[in-house]
């Protein structure tokens, strides 16, 4: 984290508002907003690796870059209810039906921030099955929103503003062989390769000096523990979307599911624990208490809370104790249960807005096996191309970590409420 100064933040405001679509200008950057990340240009290979290659006989062709902003990856939950002074209306089976990701895309229609509604899924992208994560991403291909990009040398090539030309960004990518005769699906061959990616399994190694090490096992991603937050994925079908993305497998367990409630979670696609997407919905699965749970908890601590500065707490990266449990611990106040919930909410909201970006460069046929012989260790980012048998160099890696703080919780209420009513 580094401070900036106000000249410089003023700078940064104006070339920014000129590259964003108008919808967006909302979007701005405030005075007060003195603090950035610095972060790894993810638009390129990390170094580590680039300095293992020979640039010009291991590499082959531009790098290109896939930004995927997933949002939510699971059905919304039981804290979805509105509590009016004039009555109580639940919206939780309007929400049921579908991701909220769909929900909320009339919203958008109506207040034109889109032009058209978008056929994306976050429920069959985080589902771990081939068949619903192309769905998923075809969706995007068609209809990028703010939700997927694709740079080219580190250079915006193919977003929602432009769309025209992905057929040659992807011949410029795939197409190195060029007396080639039989045709590719280059949109399919980027969707199975950015599969591949997303459900790649990383090395994870939990150190006793980072944060979070002294919680139990099970608070870090193991199944069948009710009380933690876990990397099952939701059992429930996205109804507004489970017609285009039928997959026998999954689809035939959820059903089994309901009726039996018999544990089938074995037998249907599911997310490898250690992969990115894994990752991402663990934390957005901190988020147990809904928009409206999370608004009630605040209101209750501002009336209430013997802090003064309350807000600024919320704000801070301090991780509470009893991190990670969906219930009230028994030596916790409400206070401190309300604290921890509205903190755990808060960074599932920074999980639900945060971006994945896959970095791809194609490896020169022929030099695969001599750079696994070289570097055996570069295996885990390297992979190959099942239409073509062609091999890459890849990487993972995840932004758009800005901090939410506490009084947007009432902006979420007040954009459910109001996508509510519109559908109603």
């Amino acid at each position: 984290m580094v401070h900036l100064k106000s000249d410089f933040i003023n700078l940064i405001s104006k070339r920014v508002e000129a590259e964003r679509p108008r919808h967006r200008l909302d979007k701005t950057l405030h005075l007060d907003d003195q603090f950035a990340l610095v972060m790894d240009d993810l638009c390129t290979l990390p170094a580590h690796i680039m300095k293992k290659l020979h640039h010009k006989s291991d590499l082959v062709g531009p790098t290109i870059s896939v930004e995927i902003k997933p949002k939510q990856g699971f059905m919304p939950n039981d804290g979805f209810v509105i509590e009016s002074s004039a009555n109580n209306r639940s919206i939780h089976s309007y929400f049921a039906k579908s991701c909220l990701y769909g929900s909320t895309q009339a919203l958008k229609l109506n207040r034109g921030r889109i032009r058209e509604t978008s056929s994306y899924c976050p429920i069959n992208l985080f589902s771990g099955c081939p068949i619903k994560m192309r769905s998923a991403l075809e969706g995007l291909l068609r209809n990028p929103q703010n939700n997927f990009r694709i740079f080219k040398d580190k250079i915006l090539a193919y977003d929602e503003g432009n769309q025209m030309k992905l057929s040659n960004l992807l011949y410029d990518f795939f197409d190195h062989d060029r007396s080639r005769q039989v045709p590719v699906d280059y949109e399919r061959q980027l969707i199975d390769i950015l599969i591949q990616c997303l459900l790649n399994e990383s090395p994870v190694k939990i150190s006793s000096d980072k944060p979070g090490s002294d919680l139990p096992p099970a608070s870090l991603g193991s199944e069948g523990d009710e009380n933690v937050c876990s990397i099952n994925v939701d059992s429930r079908l996205c109804f507004r979307h489970s017609q285009l993305s039928s997959c026998k497998r999954c689809d035939n367990q959820t059903i089994k599911r309901r009726k039996t409630s018999i544990n089938l979670v074995g037998d249907s696609h599911k997310l490898p624990p250690t992969c990115v997407l894994a990752s991402v919905l663990r934390a957005q699965k901190l988020d147990t208490i809904g928009a409206f749970g999370a608004r009630k908890m605040l209101d209750w601590l501002l009336k209430n809370s013997k802090s003064e500065d309350i807000l600024e707490q919320l704000s801070k990266p301090n991780i509470p104790t009893g991190f990670g449990t969906a219930f009230r611990l028994e030596t916790e106040t409400r206070e401190q249960y309300n604290f921890r919930k509205v903190w755990e909410f808060l960074v599932s909201l920074t999980a639900k807005d945060c971006s994945i970006i896959i970095t791809l460069r194609r490896i020169c046929p022929g030099r695969y096996d001599d750079i696994l012989s070289r570097h055996p260790n570069l295996r885990g980012n390297t992979m190959s191309d099942n239409m073509t048998g062609g091999h890459y160099i890849f990487n993972v890696g995840i932004t758009d970590l800005d901090q939410k703080m506490p009084l947007k919780i009432y902006r979420i209420c007040e954009n459910l409420i109001q996508t509510f009513e519109l559908n109603s």
